[in-house]
């Protein structure tokens, strides 16, 4: 699971999208629109409106009821960096349907905050619209929408404040909190490389590809 998705604020495709090695994401285009001014391309940012529908239909999380939004990068070096090929070349206005083989539990059950459970190995499907392309990911800002204080670290009690705001906005999808604070807990292990508990500028930095280091 990628920590730059994670730490950037970018939360919600790595949480549902982990796809496991031999397994094909399958892409379907909807909707595309008869004038396309701009394709989302590496380095873009996306701003997308979903539904995420169980295979048989049922719809179980949709952002046009809560209005809040998914923010993509593309063109990152992270584990499940085939999941971009779904929104690559897509235009402002295009509707895909993006089917994931398997949820990022995998094996697992994935348990949700009303107690339900999504079971293990259990196939998912975005229904994904493209709102807005932005020409840039702003590294800088994804690393100060997390450091609360200023102090140029990224403590433990700052990723918990941001599990609390993902909850009360729905941007979880109704993931439990064990869920969620998992997740946090595996950014922490990967990023903190001298082990003191918190995520300095330069171990963010550490993290991200080349091309962005310069940026932060």
């Amino acid at each position: 699971m990628s920590p730059l998705k994670l730490i950037g604020g970018i939360l919600l495709l790595t949480v549902i999208f982990a796809v496991t090695n031999g397994d094909e994401m399958q892409v379907k285009v909807l909707y595309k629109p008869r004038v396309c001014m701009k394709k989302s391309q590496t380095n873009n940012m996306l701003t997308v409106q979903y539904k995420v529908f169980f295979e048989n239909g049922t719809l179980f999380h949709s952002s046009y009821e809560d209005d809040v939004m998914m923010h993509i990068p593309l063109g990152f070096d992270h584990p499940s960096s085939d999941l971009e090929i779904g929104f690559r070349d897509m235009c402002v206005g295009e509707k895909r349907l993006l089917t994931i083989p398997h949820h990022g539990q995998g094996d697992r059950d994935l348990p949700l905050q009303n107690g339900d459970s999504i079971p293990a190995n259990t196939p998912i499907v975005y229904e994904v619209e493209l709102i807005k392309i932005e020409d840039k990911v702003d590294i800088k800002k994804g690393f100060e929408s997390l450091d609360a204080d200023n102090d140029n670290h990224i403590s433990a009690e700052e990723l918990i404040e941001q599990i609390k705001v993902m909850q009360n906005q729905s941007i979880g999808l109704g993931l439990a909190r064990e869920v969620l604070v998992d997740i946090y807990r595996n950014l922490m292990n990967e990023a903190d490389a001298d082990k003191d508990g918190r995520i300095s500028r330069e171990e963010y930095r550490d993290i991200l590809p080349q091309e962005y280091k310069d940026e932060l």
